[in-house]
């Protein structure tokens, strides 16, 4: 027997029994825990149930909780903001394409998938991107039903590097970073559709529906953000100050005119500008903290993660001032996505910890 036999006889599992056990909640009673060190209160601490779980991203939900993926488990969690209660939602994955390359590197079958993108859909639902699988995901908050969608590009995402986000015209926008394309999904048709980069080797990985009706994204390969019009499906790029600074990801905006996103590779982080299209940047205090993603929190204010720093930064808008602020009792948890929802604070993720950090807003 061949290791390509053995290996898709492993993936290619009975969907019945896989979206049997995607409905079988895995529940903890995990009350958030806060840190002795933690001198105002404001950080809050979920463990997360699966050891690795992985946790990737955070975004909040249509039923007001905090959703989170978990990249190595290959699940779907779920907070309850009330009472800490921690949910878990295993994603039934099918067999992988004919002719995809991970059906001869042996790996377990959840380790191929590594989703690592979710946001709210303008449905109801909440979408996701399935990683290496190239896969668009969503889950119902109210019955806990998950689908699949399997776009036809086979290499078209590799994690961590894709982003997601909804669009204003009923459809789910993403980043196909190894493909060098725009990909659309279609809630209504589930069709997918891609568009290619204009820029060879842009690596396109952060994408955001801008305050101006245009999708925004991130070139980190190219040093551009790019725009595609939803409607007539144009692209147009634009560089950013500092050449190869390696625009991450975008998932702020300020007075309904401002993008804010990540500069990995440059240490900053850029404001465009949606009206005249200009960028500017702001670098950050500690040099190499490799910026990772942003958000705006209901204090106005711009908040940043880094990869290489166990801190949040916050940017005053209006200044330019950069404060950072220290996880207490971390060290290096490696700090990923963050999302200024639900409630009034911000949501990120300490990979290596294993969970899920809430700092609050509240004076």
């Amino acid at each position: 027997m061949t290791l390509r036999t053995r290996t898709r006889r492993r993936v290619l599992l009975p969907l019945a029994a896989l979206a049997a056990a995607a409905l079988t909640v895995v529940a903890t009673a995990l009350t958030g825990v806060a840190s002795a060190a933690d001198q105002d209160g404001r950080f809050t601490f979920y463990p997360v149930p699966s050891v690795p779980g992985g946790p990737c991203v955070t975004s909040p939900g249509p039923d007001g909780a905090a959703w989170f993926l978990e990249t190595l488990a290959g699940k779907l969690g779920r907070i309850d903001v009330a009472t800490g209660r921690i949910e878990e939602y295993p994603i039934p994955y099918t067999g992988l394409p004919a002719g995809s390359v991970l059906q001869d590197l042996g790996l377990p079958v959840r380790a191929t998938a590594v989703p690592c993108a979710l946001q709210p859909g303008p449905d109801g639902k909440m979408y996701f991107a399935n990683g290496a699988r190239n896969q668009i995901g969503s889950i119902d908050p109210v019955t806990k039903r998950i689908e699949l969608f399997q776009a036809p590009d086979l290499l078209g995402n590799a994690h961590p590097l894709n982003d997601i986000t909804p669009g204003p015209d009923n459809a789910i926008w993403f980043t196909q970073t190894t493909a060098g394309a725009i990909g659309r999904f279609d809630i209504a048709t589930k069709r997918f559709t891609s568009y290619p980069v204009p820029t060879p080797a842009s690596v396109p990985v952060g994408i955001y529906a801008g305050p101006d009706g245009g999708v925004w994204f991130t070139e980190t390969g190219g040093g551009k953000m790019g725009r595609i019009d939803p409607a007539t499906k144009r692209i147009e790029e634009f560089p950013t100050p500092t050449p190869a600074s390696g625009p991450f990801v975008v998932r702020a905006q300020t007075e309904d005119r401002y993008i804010w996103f990540t500069e990995i590779v440059a240490n900053k982080v850029g404001r465009l500008d949606t009206r005249t299209r200009q960028i500017v940047e702001y670098p950050l205090p500690t040099p190499a903290s490799a910026p990772v993603a942003t958000c705006t929190g209901s204090d106005g204010n711009v908040y940043i993660s880094h990869l290489a720093k166990d801190s949040l930064a916050r940017l005053d808008p209006s200044t330019g001032a950069v404060t950072e602020i220290p996880l207490p009792n971390s060290v290096h948890g490696v700090s990923g996505e963050l999302n200024c929802a639900p409630g009034n604070a911000v949501w990120l993720i300490q990979l290596a910890a294993n969970r899920v950090v809430r700092y609050s807003l509240e004076p």
